[in-house]
């Protein structure tokens, strides 16, 4: 009768069959299968014709049986060699529950190390983005070393509110913390008192007094908190533009990347106080190019607009036009991001300008400014704007590459003025120095 491997299980040097890997090297095994064949043959119950031919199939079974058992000797070899493989990757400092599972399935033991040394490694930290903006960068890193990091959790650290006292006194020049200003502050809270017209001695009559309350609210609004804000806001848009070029094409994130930008663009939301609903913005849909890209666009013109109480008629079309090409490509946003820069830095010059008017004239209203009248300060301030615009050489001079000056050329169009061609002409040249 022949000899099964399944009845050589359990006896010493008997193979165990528990790595399924090692398996189809003893089934394929051509000396196990000869030898499987052989005990066949001399296991065979038919009637033995001569002493020659029981012989024969005596030596069938005998040799049939010798291959067998070598056969079983490689795969135990086999199998000895794996765990030995194996046992070495239990770590020193394993539990004994460690150990005795490595030993009773080391088959399991070897694939869940195996997981774990090629599962990527997770580290997130709280970082600082610039102005008040704070977020927590994950940055997972490959078994290969290869990093890749992501925003999400964006939030806002908000300074206190200031009291109406205080905006009216930063709104007079006064510097918090100098004697002036905590004067300022305990005079107007400490009592109740009568509004003087310091220009001609006589008390401001309740429509003076209404007219006055609501010119200083609109400069208070639309030139002094912008103003105070500038970085900030620019600080926005540059986070919001480099979102939107580090993730040209979202179709391969994959759910979790996803799911992480999902949660970077709605911390943006939040912190830049829009009504989700209100400016049609579905975070839902984000896992779309078009809805992703519109919804940054979105972010993006929120921000600018509140730049705008800086800028002149002109400056405004060229913002408009501008940001309609917002995404288009990295030189666009470039561009788009170096002319808010400047409108920022010219919303902080308004707001002094406009704190210089009220110094010298105790008013927002009727005043001078050397020997020029104005009938208010926004005539003053919008004649300011119209002859102080970002066009030229300090906006010209920030791009870094020949393809931002042919983006900001095709921005103006025939609007563009002579001293901005020279402007750009000299720009261009010295790009073409720099990388030579």
């Amino acid at each position: 009768m022949a000899i099964t491997p399944r009845s050589m299980m359990g006896l010493p040097n008997s193979p165990s069959f528990r790595y399924k890997a090692l398996n189809p090297a003893y089934q394929s095994d051509p000396r196990r299968i000869l030898g499987q064949q052989l005990m066949q043959q001399g296991s065979s119950s038919a009637p033995v014709q001569t002493p020659l031919q029981g012989l024969g199939r005596l030596s069938s079974a005998l040799v049939g049986a010798y291959l067998q058992k070598g056969a079983v000797d490689r795969q135990v070899a086999r199998e000895d060699e794996r765990t030995k493989q194996i046992m070495g990757m239990i770590p020193a400092n394993a539990t004994p529950q460690m150990r005795a599972f490595a030993v009773a399935n080391p088959d399991a033991f070897a694939n869940a190390f195996g997981q774990s040394l090629l599962k990527p490694t997770t580290s997130s930290e709280v970082v600082d983005l610039g102005g008040n903006l704070r977020g927590v960068q994950t940055t997972q890193t490959d078994p290969f070393g290869r990093d890749s990091s992501a925003i999400s959790n964006l939030t806002q650290i908000k300074p206190n509110a200031l009291t109406t006292a205080q905006k009216n006194a930063v709104a007079l020049g006064l510097v918090p913390g100098t004697d002036n200003y905590n004067k300022y502050i305990r005079d107007v809270t400490g009592k109740s008192g009568t509004n003087i017209n310091v220009s001609t001695g006589l008390k401001f009559t309740k429509e003076q007094e209404k007219f006055g309350e609501l010119r200083a609210k609109n400069v208070s609004e639309n030139i002094i908190a912008p103003a105070s804000k500038a970085d900030e806001t620019i600080q926005n848009i540059d986070t919001a533009l480099r979102l939107l070029e580090q993730n040209p094409d979202i179709s391969g994130l994959g759910e979790e990347g996803i799911l992480r930008l999902k949660e970077t663009v709605g911390g943006l939301v939040r912190i830049f106080g829009i009504d989700p609903e209100k400016a049609g913005i579905d975070l839902d849909k984000i896992g779309k190019q078009q809805v992703f890209e519109s919804i940054v666009n979105k972010l993006v013109l929120d921000q600018t607009s509140k730049l705008k109480g800086a800028l002149s008629n002109k400056e405004l079309d060229f913002s408009g036009r501008a940001t309609a090409q917002l995404g288009t490509s990295v030189e666009a946003n470039k561009v788009i991001l170096a002319f808010q820069k400047q409108a920022a830095i010219k919303a902080i010059n308004l707001s002094e300008k406009a704190q210089e008017y009220f110094d010298l004239n105790n008013t927002f209203g009727k005043g001078k400014i050397g020997e020029k009248s104005y009938s208010s300060v926004d005539a003053y301030l919008r004649e300011y704007k119209n002859n102080n615009e970002v066009f030229g050489p300090d906006l010209i001079q920030s791009f870094q590459t020949n393809g931002e000056i042919k983006v900001y050329r095709d921005f103006r169009g025939n609007r563009i003025t002579e001293p901005e061609k020279d402007a750009l002409i000299a720009r261009a040249t010295e790009i073409i120095g720099i990388n030579q």
